[in-house]
């Protein structure tokens, strides 16, 4: 046969070749579908337990399913979420032992079931007891260099947990989960959520936020042959003070007396408007008339402690 008659037999009746094809195909298909199989299927297990009862420990709420069955059966099986429900309602408080096979699992058709895992659970049932426990915030990481944190006040401080009694009956506080303050600078509510015992969990959707005071670390100087300038000064040539340098202590925030070096500090004193005596004595906590003030440049996060001598007379020449 030439190449161009065995083309023409390739078109010839292209309608029934495309119905042969998609026939093989449908045939091919079911005898898959009903190919039978293992395979292994999870499950959702769901318990009922008894009033007033909890675990202890949290049950597990999947189980896997080894089975045998057609593929296209084992397909809708997944599809539906087979589940294997636990009776748990006649047991009492205590250790318990239970073989998961001897009850029926609902959704798998006519899959056979081969075996389950896990196999058998053993638990313990306790009584459900609620309590108010104290919010204790845990905190991890550091502020930026020059802070710490002052403070760490929860909101609520008090909160309702419920669970098995051995679990919260004793409990007075229980921890949050770590709260990082790393690099604050500045005061901040973070949320956060309770670290909660196995089996115990909370009472409420309530938001829980801590509030974190964050303070500039503290630290003291003293800075020593300060000089002690007249104050206006235009008067300055014609008054003289004593002693003409003194020393400093300045305290505050670590991160701002860095910032203060000794050739910055003046100590000025001031005198009064109206110059009728010759000479004045002067001081930091002098309330009224001539006085010192200390310059420094620290800002409003330094103060001063001191000045050494405390007194200063400034005389008119």
């Amino acid at each position: 046969m030439s190449l161009g008659g065995l083309l023409r037999g390739i078109v010839r009746n292209p309608h029934y070749k495309l119905v042969s094809v998609l026939v093989a195909l449908v045939l091919w298909l079911y005898v898959q579908g009903e190919q039978t199989v293992d395979a292994v299927v999870r499950g959702d297990v769901v318990w009922q337990l008894p009033p007033g009862l909890v675990a202890t420990e949290p049950l597990p709420q999947k189980v896997s399913m080894q089975v045998t069955g057609p593929r296209a059966a084992i397909r809708r099986a997944e599809r539906g979420k087979p589940n294997l429900t636990i009776d748990l309602t006649e047991l009492a408080t205590g250790a318990h032992l239970i073989d998961l096979s001897a009850y029926p699992v609902d959704g798998l058709g006519t899959i056979v079931l081969n075996r389950l895992s896990p196999s058998t659970v053993g638990f313990s049932l306790d009584e459900l007891s609620t309590r108010k426990v104290v919010v204790d915030p845990v905190l991890v990481g550091t502020p930026l260099e020059g802070y710490r944190v002052a403070s760490a006040l929860p909101d609520p401080l008090v909160m309702t947990v419920r669970g098995p009694q051995s679990a919260v009956q004793d409990r007075v506080e229980i921890a949050t989960r770590p709260i990082d303050v790393s690099g604050l600078t500045e005061d901040a509510v973070l949320m956060a959520e309770l670290d909660l015992p196995s089996g115990v969990e909370r009472v409420g959707d309530e938001v829980l936020e801590v509030y974190i005071d964050v303070a500039a670390e503290s630290d003291s100087r003293r800075y020593t042959d300060v000089p002690v300038v007249v104050w206006p000064l235009e008067e300055a040539a014609d008054w003289e003070p004593t002693p003409q340098v003194v020393s400093v202590s300045l305290e505050g925030a670590a991160s701002a007396l860095r910032s203060v070096y000794a050739d910055d500090i003046v100590v000025f004193a001031h005198l009064p408007e109206d110059l009728t005596r010759g000479q004045y004595m002067m001081s930091l906590t002098t309330e009224d008339g001539p006085y010192l003030r200390v310059l420094h440049g620290g800002g409003e996060l330094v103060q001063v402690v001191e000045v050494n001598p405390q007194t200063v007379r400034v005389v008119r020449r």
